[in-house]
């Protein structure tokens, strides 16, 4: 109950947080100059290198991804709560639970069509590059930001049936961010997040054209959203992962390197005294690195993990897609109760035997799509 007590709190004063802790960094920047050194490790990218143009990483990439983790709590409080809200009720939407699924869903919609995409190249080749675009460094750091104020929120918002499998979604999208970066595989990890990325481009916007009863554009943006999630999430990324299997090793072979990137040495024998060496590209980022099958394992597995999970959720759209060619919308298996549990996965409703309208759970994907409507009788 503390906990509880504690989180509602939070959800209630998120953005005044938030905004006191940006205020106070500012403020330390500003009239501490001693200070400057460490707070501006919160502002800016770490580890430039003049003669490259080039970053590397760093510890103080720890820095700017705290720094990001709360600006991004703030913007989505302040956006959800002073924006996107109270332009759902001005379209029509008035019941608050509708309202407030609306407009998490159009936040995801901005944050996912805020991304940029860079030309796809040979995924192997080069490495080991210590070095990488300032671009790219933000982009991963702020990716690595978003993730984990999702899995701070979905820890204090109210809970969703499949709570535990948008845990564990997280958990393994933190580490492969965090690994890619860490190992310098930024190119398959872009890649990876482009294929997840594009696709919320569409359910969120299906949510948000249900929740303005816009029923027509709402089953043609989820049947845009259902064809792509299996192109992109199934077809491709299996392709990734044989490639992983099969491409990698005779692209990259095993060994190891130490050193910055302008005195890089190596390919050294892979260490057989333990795993330390596995994990001290997370925080020396001039010290040893190796890529060898244990590696590629481990990367694989958690890939593997998360196919799993999307098979899992791709199923219930399957359901949903099931109940739209039937004659059915889809929003016609939840209740109206602003108060009413929600059913979760497989059970069923009123005896009914009705699906649960829901989809992937850590992009909200198609749980309460129906939140403004009964299950009504077929004409």
């Amino acid at each position: 109950m503390k906990f509880q007590g504690l989180t509602t709190w939070f959800l209630e004063k998120q953005t005044r947080i938030t905004l006191n802790l940006l205020t106070l960094l500012s403020l330390l920047h500003i009239y501490l100059p001693w200070a400057r050194p460490y707070t501006s490790q919160f502002f800016t990218l770490s580890a430039y290198n003049p003669t490259t143009g080039k970053y590397a990483t760093s510890s103080g990439d720890l820095c700017f991804v705290t720094f990001f983790v709360v600006v991004s709590t703030g913007l989505r409080a302040s956006a959800i709560d002073r924006v996107l809200r109270p332009l759902g009720r001005r379209w029509g939407i008035s019941k608050q639970r509708a309202a407030v699924r609306f407009a998490e869903q159009a936040w995801l919609w901005l944050y996912s069509s805020s991304s940029y995409y860079l030309r796809m190249e040979a995924l192997w080749t080069g490495w080991l590059d210590r070095e990488l675009s300032g671009l790219m460094k933000a982009y991963f750091l702020t990716q690595l930001a978003f993730w984990i104020q999702q899995m701070m929120m979905v820890h204090v918002e109210k809970r969703r049936s499949d709570h535990w499998q948008m845990v564990l979604h997280q958990i393994v999208t933190i580490l492969l961010v965090g690994g890619s970066y860490a190992y310098h595989q930024t190119k398959v990890g872009h890649l990876i997040m482009v294929l997840m990325d594009t696709v919320e481009l569409f359910l969120p916007l299906a949510k948000c054209l249900k929740y303005l009863e816009l029923r027509m554009a709402c089953d043609v943006a989820f049947g845009v959203f259902m064809a792509w999630w299996s192109v992109a999430r199934h077809i491709l990324f299996i392709r990734i992962c044989w490639s992983i299997y099969a491409e990698l090793p005779r692209v990259v072979p095993s060994g190891c390197y130490v050193g910055e990137a302008n005195d890089l040495r190596g390919p050294l024998p892979v260490p057989d005294n333990g795993w330390s060496h596995l994990i001290e590209p997370l925080y020396n980022p001039a010290g040893i690195i190796c890529w060898d099958d244990a590696v590629r394992w481990a990367v694989l597995y958690c890939l593997l993990l998360l196919q799993a999970l999307l098979v899992m959720w791709f199923t219930l759209i399957l359901r949903v897609a099931k109940g739209l060619l039937n004659g059915k919308t889809v929003e016609d298996q939840r209740s109206d109760d602003e108060g009413a549990i929600e059913v979760g996965v497989g059970e069923v409703e009123d005896g009914k035997g009705e699906a649960e309208c829901v989809g992937e759970g850590p992009l909200r994907q198609l749980r309460g799509c129906n939140r403004g409507s009964r299950p009504t009788k077929a004409d």
